[in-house]
């Protein structure tokens, strides 16, 4: 079975505090799994766990009375307050719109109240299965820490789930350096690689990086060329999948389609990501130029309006073309790895000025088109280059 969200979260990194899980909509009503943090995984040692269910059990019957009860501003959308089954936290799940800090105030109030409570509710034989099967000391103990935490106030690194290792796969040192400094100051565990140009180099350092580092996410960054007649050159685009245009292995599959996998790897969404590539790449700029659609991938420079046509038709919503994402992300897809990609526009394909666009972009980085490369351009479309 493929593996849920939250079984991807890097649990050795969690922290105590309060996290959205999930956000589903059900009648177009929105209904959010918190994820109340009380003990960190790492520090829940298997000998005091063995004492911990008649705690947890308590801590279910004051919170699932309190969050149900006139106290609770949110009282009318509690769905459920229980414990998760490895007994390091609960869930509270709730209907409508509700900010973050209003829950942690909510949050706040039920444990504070659980450290004065001195009866727990709910313990008659006709009122609970195992109504014995409580311990209200300990329960206390358990939760001091956890309040110390809630009294201090929302940490972002207390709601946003960790993002854990992060692999950044280009394909040259140019694209890489880019990204060092910006990762750097990002405070992600993050290692920025150089694969090479191409679907092979790229699968192989990406195969080799989850082997020996085994990241949380492998990121495919780097140059591409637009789709687009717009002006999209220096455009930041997200993938939302990326594909190949250049793979067709027969009936039944479909173009760009290698057997035996889908035609299209999704990409993975992690908000914190996003924001670290912005930045970087954008630095102090006050003008932003991001899209988010379809990467295609090949082992071509393709530079001519009929390539990106039939491009289109496998998949009407490509922005961008590049040599390494979709073999990056095949490999991630083998071992289970979340993969995104993030493409810098540095040309539009089929334009006069494809290739000087192209060599602007990497101008100063060591990068520029062959004399070879601009009489095969100038050969496909007619259009004479002056790379001088």
């Amino acid at each position: 079975m493929e593996k849920i969200a939250s079984f991807k979260i890097d649990h050795r990194l969690l922290k105590q505090g309060i996290y959205v899980s999930r956000v589903d909509k059900v009648n177009d009503t929105e209904i959010t799994t918190y994820d109340i943090r009380v003990i960190e995984p790492s520090k829940a040692t298997p000998e005091w766990l063995e004492d911990i269910g008649a705690a947890f059990h308590t801590i279910e019957h004051i919170g699932a009375t309190y969050f149900r009860g006139p106290l609770c501003s949110f009282s009318d959308d509690v769905i459920y307050f229980g414990p998760m089954g490895c007994l390091t936290g609960f869930y509270l799940i709730l209907k409508g719109n509700h900010s973050h800090p209003d829950v942690w105030h909510e949050v706040l109030k039920m444990f504070v109240r659980l450290e004065t409570e001195q009866i727990v509710p709910g313990t008659a034989p006709e009122e609970c299965g195992r109504y014995t099967y409580h311990d209200l000391v300990f329960a206390k103990t358990l939760v001091k820490p956890f309040v110390d935490i809630l009294n201090a106030g929302v940490k972002m690194d207390r709601i946003n789930y960790p993002v854990g290792k992060v692999v950044f796969i280009c394909a040259m040192e140019e694209e890489a350096a880019i990204l060092r400094k910006g990762v750097s100051d990002a405070g992600i565990e993050a290692l920025v690689v150089v694969a090479g140009i191409g679907k092979v180099r790229a699968a192989l350092k990406t195969a080799q990086m989850i082997e020996k580092y085994e990241p949380n996410y492998v990121v495919s960054f780097g140059y591409a060329g637009g789709i687009s007649d717009d002006d999209m050159k220096g455009h930041l685009i997200e993938a939302s999948n990326v594909f190949y245009h250049d793979v067709w292995c027969g009936e039944p599959n479909k173009p760009g389609q290698v057997q035996g996998y889908p035609q299209k790897f999704k990409c993975a969404e992690r908000p914190e990501i996003t924001k670290l590539m912005l930045e970087t790449v954008f630095k102090d700029k006050t003008e932003r130029y991001y899209a988010y659609g379809s990467v295609a991938t090949g082992d071509s420079f393709v530079t001519s309006k009929s390539d990106v046509d039939k491009i289109l038709k496998i998949n009407e919503n490509t922005k961008c073309v590049d040599m390494e994402a979709a073999a990056v992300a095949q490999v991630c897809y083998d071992n289970h790895v979340p993969f995104m990609a993030f493409k810098i526009i540095s040309d539009v394909i089929g334009t006069e000025s494809q290739l000087e666009d192209y060599n602007d972009s990497v101008n100063g980085q060591g990068i520029s088109i062959t004399a070879q490369e601009a009489r095969d351009f100038e050969e496909r479309t007619g259009i004479n280059l002056d790379l001088h």
